[in-house]
């Protein structure tokens, strides 16, 4: 058992993924961190600015890519509308970035 702190930033939703021997968190703030579970060490941070794009686009979750040590899958939602304004949905979204190795995550400094 243990304690993980979440990124600061107020972000209402997280998303927490295993890598490996790892646990991804991830916020709709954009905040990445991967911590070792052996250990407690942080392996890498990132931040993803997917969740500023639009009130049209809307981060959802992230997960770490099977056998890729470094990649990362964020799963969103993107509103879309057809012909008729009464027609308006959201269509899933899937965009890869890497989650590189720091010595310190940025937003814990």
């Amino acid at each position: 058992l243990g304690e993980l702190r979440m990124p600061h930033g107020g972000s209402k939703r997280a998303s927490l993924s295993f890598m490996g021997n790892d646990l991804l968190v991830s916020t709709g703030k954009g905040h990445m961190i991967r911590h070792n579970l052996l250990d407690g060490t942080v392996v890498a941070s990132a931040f993803h600015d997917l969740a500023q794009r639009s009130e049209e686009f809307a981060w959802q979750a992230a997960c770490g890519f099977e056998g890729q040590d470094t990649r990362v899958a964020h799963l969103s939602l993107r509103k879309v509308s057809s012909m008729s304004p009464s027609m308006l949905g959201w269509q899933p979204s899937i965009v890869s970035m890497d989650v590189a190795a720091s010595a310190k995550p940025a937003f814990f400094a």
